[in-house]
């Protein structure tokens, strides 16, 4: 089942600007709805994020191997599942990070070449003080 519906994401991107971390939803899931990311989970939907139409990388643990790695072709995972503790997270964060170079002959440019996004989930205490649930990467 692939269905490619592109619609625009709540982030902006500033080239040359480290962002603190932003809140842009805080939606409470219902019962039902934990229940549906439960089933995205198990069967390992994944989507995608475009900056100037370049698609992310996202770096996420290799489930055989434990070592983090970069995957260019699958997109971002919704969650994952720990068979230890038999409890589904959502990756309710991103960390965004955007590759650049300069552009030849006019140092005040930068083109964006690639980026990274790490997932991870965060239970969050307004205002934003976080505790992270997994061990993805800081």
């Amino acid at each position: 089942m692939r269905d490619t519906v592109i619609s625009e994401s709540p982030y902006v991107f500033e080239m040359g600007l480290l962002k603190d971390p932003e809140i842009s939803c805080r939606k409470k899931i219902t019962f039902e709805q934990v229940s549906q990311f439960r089933t995205y989970i198990k069967y390992k939907y994944r989507y995608k994020l475009y900056l100037d139409g370049i698609p992310s990388a996202v770096i996420v643990r290799n489930e055989e191997t434990g070592i983090m790695e970069p995957d260019y072709k699958q997109g971002i995972p919704v969650g994952y599942y720990d068979a230890e503790k038999d409890e589904h997270y959502i990756y309710n964060h991103l960390d965004i990070r955007v590759r650049t170079h300069s552009v030849e002959g006019d140092k005040d440019q930068r083109r964006i070449v690639g980026f990274e996004v790490y997932p991870k989930s965060v239970k969050l205490d307004f205002p934003l003080v976080r505790s992270t649930l997994d061990e993805q990467p800081d």
